[in-house]
């Protein structure tokens, strides 16, 4: 049946639209109890993928020399394939003439398991794409021809994926879906599934560690704007790795979805190396549990994919000339394709160029690729080169004891920004050695005044054409919520009684 059914449609192309992983909500068609005939007939079987897991010693071998020269944290290994609705899956008729495709990826023991796309997924008027879990207890979706177009779709939990396609009756037209990549996830988002995986209790040597503080501990209480401008990320670059990034304001003033990160985040130089990038917001704990090792509901899926890309010190003047360096400021610019929806409630970060040292301030990030955490620094900033690199181009930072715990930074924190006393951006994190077991050891954030200009002559090496887009020659600016809107004129002039 599969083989007639499939001839009969025409695979007709779409208009090519941008890449944003925003979904309609509701739940897969198959999760209904249809019964036709006293049976269900989503209890029909379907093709399921079974591929063989990594050799995970290798994998912890190489995480291991790699994590110790703070390298970008690895969570997931790719497996190349190539599926699609042509040479897998099982397709299913319902009585009223509409038709379910179903396809399941099993890779034993993973964490979790995620899908690329070899071009931006495209679906017909009508129709519905899901994915999910074997518990069904976590799906993503539906994603429709109003879905603008991805080529990346976020962890699913477990080491069973489903991918659905509801096809209404009279429809000829099927989605352009073609799976080229499955990413197999061994850690660093188990707090994020453990709720969907009812796994309880976590251990401790599989999440952060136990000295840092949760982003909604007393410590973030006065900083919860920059809180919201936080965003925990994937990025392809060979493996699947994770990085922290911020959204940051503009002085139009015009809610631009600029997202600042670190460059060493997969050096990216043009919008392809940005295709296959998941962008996760609000990835956080509703509370504070100091020490927290437990599972939590309501990991929320708020997530965007791609971007385009704008600048980075890659191409800027002062490259690395020697392993386990950094680009100049360690800088990398990209703006997201479409607006971040206002339900996600972001905050467009405001920054300072001052090369004048911050006194105190804050840095959230998501050590290890986990929740959202807090650190906090009240003793001022100081000047400092990162490893041979660009000489004074980094700010150090050395991390404070507060009531829940010395935070300090892992790996999956890199790219996260580090806020003044006054609430703006003054760097970006390029890597340090503070650990819970040296929770003093320094940090090192590329200076974003350097990133302004400096880091090169090109509009594609500098923060300035993108953030001052009015030529203001700002040197502060401060962040806003959406909706955004332009910041109005100060009146400066004097007047006399004649």
């Amino acid at each position: 049946m599969k083989k007639n059914l499939l001839t009969l449609f025409t695979c007709v192309g779409v208009s090519l639209l941008s890449h944003a992983q925003i979904s309609e909500g509701g739940i897969p068609t198959s999760f209904q109890k249809t019964l036709v005939d006293h049976t269900n007939p989503f209890d029909a079987a379907y093709q399921t993928h079974q591929l063989l897991a990594p050799d995970m010693e290798a994998v912890h071998l190489e995480d291991a020399e790699n994590d110790e020269k703070g390298k970008p944290y690895r969570v997931g290994i790719n497996i190349p394939v190539s599926y699609n609705m042509l040479n897998s899956g099982t397709w299913i008729e319902l009585p009223n003439g509409d038709k379910i495709w179903r396809m399941g990826i099993r890779i034993p023991d993973a964490t979790g398991l995620s899908l690329y796309f070899s071009s931006p997924v495209q679906i017909p008027v009508g129709g519905k794409l899901h994915a999910y879990n074997q518990r069904h207890s976590q799906y993503v979706g539906a994603y429709t021809s109003n879905t603008p177009t991805f080529q990346s779709m976020e962890i699913i939990q477990g080491d069973v994926l489903t991918l659905e396609y509801f096809m209404p009756a009279g429809s000829l037209e099927l989605p352009v879906l073609e799976i080229h990549e499955i990413a197999y996830y061994y850690r660093g988002f188990e707090a994020r599934l453990a709720d969907f995986a009812n796994a309880g209790e976590i251990s401790e040597e599989r999440t952060h560690g136990s000295c840092l503080v949760d982003a909604n501990c007393a410590e973030g209480s006065a900083w919860t704007a920059q809180r919201d401008a936080v965003v925990h990320y994937s990025f392809v670059a060979g493996g699947t790795y994770v990085c922290s990034g911020s959204v940051v304001n503009n002085t139009d003033n015009d809610c631009t979805p600029y997202i600042l990160t670190a460059n060493h985040c997969g050096e990216p130089n043009a919008s392809s190396d940005i295709t296959n990038h998941v962008w996760y917001f609000n990835y956080q704990r509703p509370t504070c549990v100091p020490g927290n090792t437990s599972s939590y509901p309501g990991a929320l899926s708020q997530t965007m994919s791609g971007g385009m890309f704008r600048a980075s010190s890659t191409l800027g003047t002062h490259t690395a000339t020697v392993t386990n360096d950094v680009d100049g400021s360690d800088f990398a610019l990209i703006e997201l394709n479409t607006s971040i929806p206002l339900a996600y409630d972001v905050y467009y970060a405001g920054w300072s160029r001052s090369t004048t040292a911050a006194t105190s301030g804050v840095c959230f990030h998501h050590p290890s690729g986990d929740e959202k955490k807090v650190s906090t620094y009240t003793s001022a900033l100081v000047t400092d080169t990162y490893n041979s690199g660009w000489a004074n181009a980094h700010w150090r930072v050395t991390w404070a004891s507060t009531t829940n715990g010395h935070s300090i930074t892992e790996g999956g924190s890199s790219g996260s920004p580090i806020f003044n006393q006054s609430g703006r951006i003054v760097g970006h994190l390029s890597g340090g050695s503070s650990f819970c077991s040296t929770p003093t050891a320094p940090d090192l954030y590329g200076k974003f005044e350097k990133a302004w200009v400096s880091d090169g002559s090109t509009n594609s090496s500098q923060l300035e054409p993108w953030l001052d887009p009015g030529n203001t020659n700002a040197t502060t600016l401060d962040g806003t919520y959406a909706p955004c809107g332009p910041v109005a004129p100060i009146a400066q002039f004097t007047a006399s009684a004649t």
